[in-house]
């Protein structure tokens, strides 16, 4: 049921802000918590278990009827930001005063990826009931350009500020003050989306009888598995991305170790710049391409090719891993009269662009099969969470050992699994049945 909004609330002062509060949480615990915790001496065995933390972030589909029986889902948005807001600052203080602070800021992390699931289902749900349907078409775009300026602030500028201020200090300390900043950012977003989010006439609970919620994942399920190709389908978002998920985690691990534990040795401003900024802009790019091309080209012609390319692309980090490529170029940029510079390895650059751009333009692919498999449903929200939580817990179930592989075969061989563990998801592809629609016979 879609909702509406008042006169004076425009869907431009409130739909990029509540978008980019709602990437924060999540790019901080899939992607800056292993930059952080290697920064903090953290073994790679360490940093692959962390990815446990990503688990409610997958299960999505099991919030959903809560956040419907209980209270509004503009006050589900209000309440998260401040219990975001108030786990940031934790962590900033654990790492100020605790001596060994990675499992404090773990547990922390695990909270904060719980509180990321909660948070996620009420921003999605007001999403449909604020805007009509004309709104959400128009502003999906705007939606996901925000999340990606999110991931740019968390990746790139968080992680850079962090390693210039750990330099002055401790890395815990400058890691301290990117939280504190943070939670500033999230309470006064939250704070202005008090006064700036509408109140649509739909968004009120939806009392659940006794056993309703039973019910409900019991249908949901049966509608997923009544769709032709089901059992296809869930093997094939529990393993298009595996060999990416051995990769992932240990992609800054790799960047910052030591040239003599087999990495390049890059401190944390540099993987902010290189990795969190230009990485993510060619990751954004490649989404933006793909999704140009889908809208033209069949996608039962092209799901192959751009799983080939997503996986293929991989190869970057072997040679990064194999050649170890050393030396640093000063680029410089001249920004309002300001001369800014920073320092890159340029080969570790153009491979880390490479691989980003073709797992963007790959995961295009991916999302919008699901998304259009999921629509043939009656339940077509509910199966799609469902099947986002089968593609989540085949990712970071296999991260969890991604560390202990990395220590048991070193990082060349690591890479070079992560091709032939693709595999799996490539040969699920041949067999999956696409919907019977104009743009994809």
């Amino acid at each position: 049921m879609t909702g509406r909004t008042t006169p004076d609330r425009s869907p431009w002062l409130f739909v990029p802000t509540q978008a980019f509060l709602q990437g924060i949480p999540q790019v901080m615990v899939m992607t800056v918590s292993a930059i952080l915790l290697k920064s903090l001496g953290a073994s790679n065995d360490v940093i692959g278990a962390s990815s446990l933390m990503m688990l409610p972030l997958s299960l999505l589909f099991l919030w959903g009827p809560v956040v419907d029986g209980i209270s509004t889902k503009r006050r589900w948005i209000l309440w998260m930001g401040c219990v975001m807001a108030g786990l940031m600052v934790v962590c900033g203080l654990a790492l100020n005063y605790f001596p060994h602070p990675v499992v404090p800021v773990i547990l922390l992390l695990g909270l904060m990826g719980l509180a990321t699931g909660w948070n996620d289902v009420p921003n999605n749900g007001f999403y449909l009931l604020a805007l009509d349907a004309k709104q959400q078409a128009f502003f999906t775009g705007f939606r996901t350009a925000s999340v990606r300026l999110a991931v740019i602030l968390c990746t790139g500028v968080l992680v850079a500020l962090a390693g210039r201020w750990g330099e002055a200090e401790t890395p815990a300390a400058g890691w301290a003050s990117a939280f504190y900043l943070l939670a500033a950012i999230t309470i006064l977003l939250t704070a202005y989306h008090a006064a700036a989010l509408p109140r649509p006439d739909a968004d009120r609970p939806q009392h659940v009888e006794k056993g309703g919620w039973r019910s409900y994942y019991m249908e949901a399920l049966r509608a997923f598995f009544r769709l032709p190709g089901a059992w296809v389908v869930m093997a094939f978002a529990l393993t298009y991305r595996l060999g990416e998920s051995l990769l992932v985690r240990m992609i800054a691990p790799f960047l910052m170790d030591t040239p003599e534990a087999g990495g390049l040795g890059l401190s944390t401003q540099q993987l902010g710049v290189m990795y969190g900024t230009f990485g993510m802009i060619a990751s954004t790019l490649g989404g933006i391409a793909g999704g140009i091309l889908l809208s033209r080209v069949p996608l039962r012609r092209v799901m192959l090719p751009f799983g080939v390319l997503m996986s293929g692309s991989n190869v970057a980090y072997v040679l990064l891993a194999w050649l170890q490529p050393s030396g640093l170029q000063t680029l410089h940029l001249s920004l309002f009269g300001a001369d800014i510079t920073w320092d890159i390895n340029g080969w570790a650059q153009a491979a880390i662009i490479f691989e980003s751009f073709c797992y963007g333009f790959g995961s295009a692919a991916f999302f919008y099969y699901l998304f259009i498999y999921s629509a043939q449903s009656e339940y077509a929200a509910s199966t799609f969470a469902l099947a986002m939580a089968f593609m989540g817990l085949g990712w970071s179930i296999p991260a969890v050992f991604s560390g202990l592989l990395q220590q048991a075969v070193g990082y060349t061989w690591l890479f070079i699994l992560t091709i032939p563990a693709s595999l799996p998801g490539l040969l699920a592809i041949l067999y999956l049945k696409y919907p019977d629609t104009s743009e994809n016979r």
